[in-house]
């Protein structure tokens, strides 16, 4: 079924493929229709476009039935994760340039266009990325508004800043790479099933004198599948990235603060006090056994975090802060219980 399908894909357009587009595919039935869409509308074409289905919930078959003469369609025997899904489909890609793509995420219309135009004749460049856009942030479910927040993405609505960037990392979202470098480094690292995958393979990337880019002029806007639609799934979110960017660290150390966009580096400074505060938390509940003021002082540095929540979260209606406030405490619990089992992992079994 895949071979002809990729012959297919080819024969239709008449001639190769000029990137190649891999996108694992769980809880997205509602979304994948819009992202095919904007593939198909790129200004650069053809692409040789791989949908993986890694055991995906809802009816996924159904809803790419319409582009499956246009699309290689994967479905894994079980489920497999991230890092093992885009591989599965980087290593069928014959395009010279392979593209890893989330099944919420939808291109501008010139999008691969202009980061092939980056690559092209850079050797140099190692990945290159487009920013983040919300058209309307108040659309999103409150649950996604929350991973937001939680998260420290940037709430981007306007075009403003179209000036291209060195970044530390890519997020696997929409990024694209060479795929010679790709096939150099064996693709992305399994041992990360969840989560970090794309910030492991940046560090190989950067330790190795690769130029990581991210052009802001082309946007990309994310739709959200259901793997974030509750309060649960964003805390248990909080726990995997924990376990993973552990995993990074301790293996590529000094990394989250190199060059980078400002957010980024905000990004890296709120993770680490999600390593912090939880640990605070914790010495001032102790020492609130034996000194019951310290519970008054434990009370006070949590309304001081969840203030930092609602500054973090003020471009959102009063209600969303407040949300924020009363769950980042949490998620900071859930991230250092994360970072915990990642430490434990990464020294015992080398992966996480």
């Amino acid at each position: 079924m895949t071979t002809s399908a990729q012959t297919a894909t080819q024969e239709s357009s008449g001639a190769s493929p000029r990137v190649s587009v891999v996108i694992p595919s769980y809880g997205c039935a509602e979304t994948i229709a819009a992202v095919l869409e904007a593939l198909l509308a790129q200004t650069l074409q053809p692409l040789e476009i791989f949908v993986v289905n890694d055991c995906s919930p809802d009816d996924l078959d159904s809803a790419v039935a319409p582009y499956r003469e246009r699309i290689v369609y994967k479905v894994n025997p079980q489920n497999m994760g991230l890092a093992r899904s885009y591989n599965e489909g980087l290593a069928l890609a014959t395009a010279p340039y392979g593209m890893t793509l989330h099944s919420d995420c939808i291109l501008d219309p010139d999008y691969i266009e202009r980061l092939v135009s980056h690559v092209e004749g850079d050797p140099s460049i190692g990945a290159v990325t487009g920013q983040y856009l919300f058209d309307d942030i108040q659309a999103l479910a409150r649950s996604d508004r929350l991973f937001l927040v939680l998260n420290r993405i940037p709430l981007v609505t306007d075009r403003s800043d179209r000036s291209v960037h060195p970044i530390n990392f890519v997020e696997g979202k929409a990024d694209l790479f060479p795929h010679s470098v790709l096939k150099k480094y064996g693709y992305f690292n399994t041992n990360l099933v969840l989560t970090a995958e794309d910030q492991e393979l940046s560090a190989r990337l950067r330790r190795d004198g690769y130029r990581l880019l991210q052009d802001a002029s082309v946007r990309f806007r994310v739709q959200f599948t259901k793997t974030s639609d509750s309060l649960w799934k964003i805390l248990y979110k909080q726990r995997t990235y924990a376990r993973g960017q552990v995993y990074v660290m301790l293996k590529f150390p000094g990394g989250a603060f190199s060059a980078t966009t400002q957010n980024r580096k905000q990004r890296a400074r709120h993770r680490l006090c999600q390593l912090l505060f939880p640990c605070a938390y914790a010495a001032f509940a102790i020492l609130g056994c034996f000194l019951p003021p310290a519970w008054g002082a434990l009370l006070l540095l949590l309304l001081a975090r969840g203030g930092m929540y609602v500054a973090m979260s003020r471009a959102l209606k009063w209600q969303d802060r407040l949300l924020a406030a009363l769950c980042g405490p949490v998620a900071d619990v859930y991230y250092l219980a994360g970072a915990v089992e990642g430490l434990v992992k990464t020294l015992v079994y080398r992966k996480t």
